[in-house]
C-alpha cells in the first residue's frame, strides 16, 4: 500500500475527513505519526502508535483530553461537532474507531456529486439500516463494507456489461465482413488467373482489374460506414447508443453556444422495469424496450418539424433513454416530454412468442421523465456534465413523487 504523509497541525476540509475516516475504519493509515486534524469545529489529535493501533484524542483549550480514544475518550472519532458525538451515542453506535469512522464516512458521501441520486438513496438506506438493526458485529461490518463497494461499482459494472455486449456484436459483424471481402478478393484472384491462362489480351485484363478494384474499394468504404454506424447504434432499439449520445450532447452544446442558443435534455426511465423483467422475463422486457424506443422515435419525429435543429434520441443504458434538443428551451422540451409520457401510458403492450404470435395483451407500462435546460450564458467546459446532472436530478424527483410524471429542473430550484 502507498501511504500519503499527513502534515502536522493541518486543517482538513470535511470531505477529506470522511476519506480519512474510511481508511481509519479499514486500518489503512500511514506508519507511526501524529497529525492534528481540524474537522469543522472539533480539533483532534490523530495518533498511530508503535503497536499500529489507530487512536484519536480530543483537543480542548490547547490540552489533550485522552491518549487512547478507544478506551478513555468522551467524543466520537472524526466528529464535526460534539452534537454529532451525542447523536451517535444515542443511536447506540459503539465508540470504537471502526464503527464511528464508517458511519461518518457514509454520512459524508451524500455531499459528493460523483454519486448519482440512486446511489445516494441506497447509501442512505444502508446507513438507516445500521441504526435500526444495531448489529455492530465484525460480520455485519464486513457485510456493510461489501454492500458499500457494490453500490459504488454498480453504474460502472452496468456500463461495462453494455459495452461488452455491443463490442461482441461489433466483433461478430466485423469478422463476417472480413470473411465476405476475403471471398471477393479470392474470386478476383481466380478470375484474373483464369483470364491470363486463357490467353486474353493483357491490356483488357488490366482494365478489367481496375474496374474490379474500384468496385471493391467502394464496397469496403460502405463497410466502414456501416461499421461506424453500428458503433453508434444500440443493437436492440436502433436508437443511438451512449457513445453517440456523448458525442451529440457535446457537439450540440458547442454549436448552441456559438449561436447563443439554449440546449434542453430529456432523460426518461421505465418505471419498475426490474419487476417487469422478473414477472415476464428478459425477452419480454426487451420487447418493451423496443416498443418504448419506437414511441420516442415517433413522437420526436412528429415534433422535429417545429424545431430549429435536429433532435437526437438515444438509449444510454438499461431502461434509460435520452432526447437531446439543441436550440430548444425547457418549456418546449417539457411539452415533448409530456407527449412521450402520455403516449407510453396509453400504449397497449403485447407479448409475443418466438413465432410472433400474441400471447398476452393489455399490459401497461409507464415512464418517468426529467427535463433541464442549459441556457446560452451557462455554457462552460463542464456544460454537458452539468446539464446531465440537472436532468438526472429532475428524473430522481419524478420517481420520488410517484413515477409516471414529468419534472422540470426549474421546479426543483423554485
Amino acid at each position: 500500500m502507498v501511504h500519503t504523509k499527513v502534515p502536522n497541525s493541518y486543517i482538513l476540509p470535511p470531505t477529506l475527513c470522511t476519506i480519512l475516516a474510511f481508511h481509519a475504519a479499514k486500518n489503512e493509515f500511514p506508519p507511526p505519526t501524529t497529525s492534528r486534524l481540524l474537522c469543522g469545529t472539533a480539533l483532534a489529535n490523530y495518533v498511530t502508535n508503535d503497536n499500529g493501533n489507530n487512536t484519536l484524542s480530543y483537543i480542548k483549550n490547547g490540552k489533550q483530553t485522552g491518549e487512547n480514544m478507544q478506551t478513555t475518550r468522551d467524543h466520537c472519532d472524526f466528529s464535526c461537532t460534539e452534537k454529532m458525538c451525542i447523536i451517535l451515542d444515542n443511536a447506540g453506535v459503539p465508540r470504537d474507531n471502526k464503527w464511528r469512522s464508517l458511519v461518518m464516512y457514509m454520512r459524508g458521501l451524500s455531499y459528493h456529486d460523483y454519486l448519482n441520486h440512486q446511489q445516494k438513496g441506497q447509501l442512505q438506506s444502508l446507513l438507516t439500516k445500521i441504526f435500526i438493526e444495531k448489529q455492530f458485529t465484525d460480520e455485519k461490518f464486513a457485510e456493510l463494507m461489501d454492500k458499500n463497494e457494490k453500490i459504488f461499482s454498480a453504474p460502472y459494472i452496468k456500463k461495462i456489461q453494455l459495452t461488452l455486449t455491443e463490442s461482441q456484436k461489433l466483433l461478430q459483424e466485423f469478422q463476417a465482413t472480413l470473411r465476405y471481402r476475403r471471398g471477393d478478393i479470392k474470386d478476383l484472384e481466380e478470375s484474373t488467373v483464369n483470364a491470363l491462362a486463357m490467353g486474353q489480351d493483357p491490356e483488357k485484363v488490366i482494365a478489367s482489374l481496375r474496374v474490379a478494384f474500384k468496385d471493391l474499394i467502394r464496397s469496403m468504404d460502405q463497410d466502414v460506414a456501416r461499421l461506424d454506424q453500428l458503433c453508434r447504434t444500440d443493437s436492440l432499439t436502433n436508437l443511438y447508443n451512449r457513445r453517440a449520445f456523448d458525442e451529440f450532447i457535446t457537439d450540440s452544446i458547442e454549436k448552441s453556444w456559438q449561436r447563443a442558443l439554449p440546449v434542453s435534455l430529456i432523460v426518461l426511465d421505465i418505471d419498475n422495469f426490474k419487476l417487469f423483467n422478473d414477472k415476464y422475463g428478459h425477452q419480454v422486457g426487451d420487447q418493451a424496450l423496443v416498443a418504448v424506443a419506437k414511441i420516442i422515435r415517433h413522437c420526436t419525429h412528429d415534433y422535429t418539424n417545429n424545431m430549429p435543429g435536429e433532435i437526437y434520441t438515444a438509449r444510454f443504458g438499461g431502461e434509460e433513454f435520452a432526447v437531446i434538443m439543441p436550440g430548444v428551451k425547457e418549456e418546449k422540451a417539457t411539452f415533448l416530454a409530456e407527449i412521450i409520457r402520455k403516449s407510453v401510458e396509453d400504449y397497449n403492450f403485447l407479448i409475443r412468442n418466438e413465432k410472433g404470435e400474441v400471447i398476452q395483451k393489455g399490459i401497461r407500462v409507464t415512464i418517468s421523465l426529467g427535463v433541464a435546460e442549459l441556457q446560452a450564458d451557462q455554457h462552460t467546459a463542464h456544460g454537458a456534465e452539468s446539464l446531465f446532472h440537472n436532468t438526472d436530478l429532475a428524473l430522481f424527483h419524478a420517481k420520488g413523487q410517484g413515477k409516471n410524471r414529468v419534472v422540470r429542473f426549474r421546479e426543483i430550484q423554485s
